[in-house]
């Protein structure tokens, strides 16, 4: 949260002006665009620093850079790739607690919090490995009907040639293997999908007990602050 001295305030109690909201030069829409079409391969998230001043309860961003890096003035912006690549610029700001801005600045970072933002990334890595799996089935799927319904509209044609030559008085057409005219489509494996879904569960298990943990320490202090109010 930013803060400004009024005028004729005290200097010792200088009063807390909240930000409400936030305007950011065009300039810096485009280098964050840039920015996450250079660095952001389509799925990864870029991280940079904004820079700015308070006015009022105004806070104007005038540049940013490409670091990783929080700035003293709480705010974060968010931008929608996939929106702005169909013309239409999406970008959100957010208003970070001071709490976490506490946080931050005391680096007070626990093990328990690192075990789980990596597992959650895990999950989030093998579940798109999941769906790329699922994307490759559904087309094998697609594939193999359609070659069965050329190979059904292939024989069909074949009995009424048949028809028509043994109307004509002439022999049939010879028999033909259709399994070797029309080979099936290879599945795609499915052991790699059996490792990524047990992968899967894994991870899954350990978020469960990681925020298990949390919620139960959670509750044990709210019951002792209510025990000493």
């Amino acid at each position: 949260m930013a803060s400004r001295r009024e005028p004729g305030a005290a200097a010792a109690a200088p009063v807390e002006i909240p930000v409400k909201q936030v305007q950011i030069d065009g300039l810096v829409v485009l280098k964050i665009i840039k920015h996450y079409q250079e660095e952001g391969h389509g799925s990864e998230v870029v991280q940079g620093v904004l820079l700015g001043l308070v006015v009022d309860d105004r806070l104007e961003i005038t540049n940013c850079f490409p670091f990783p890096q929080h700035t003293e003035d709480d705010a974060e912006f968010d931008e929608d790739p996939i929106k702005t690549s169909q013309g239409s610029l999406s970008l959100k700001a957010y208003r970070l607690t001071p709490k976490l801005m506490e946080v931050c600045k005391e680096k007070d970072f626990s093990a328990e919090g690192n075990h789980l933002e990596k597992s959650l990334q895990l999950l989030m890595d093998r579940v798109d490995e999941m769906s790329q799996d699922i994307v490759k089935y559904n087309t094998f799927l697609r594939n193999a009907s359609k070659q069965t319904q050329q190979k059904h509209q292939y024989v069909q044609r074949r009995q009424q040639e048949n028809i028509q030559r043994q109307s004509r008085g002439e022999p049939p057409l010879p028999e033909e293997d259709v399994s070797k005219l029309f080979k099936p489509p290879l599945p795609p494996p499915r052991m790699d999908s059996l490792l990524i879904a047990g992968q899967i569960d894994k991870y899954i298990q350990n978020v469960k007990e990681c925020t298990s943990q949390n919620l139960g320490k959670l509750f044990m202090a709210e019951a002792l602050q209510d025990q000493v109010n």
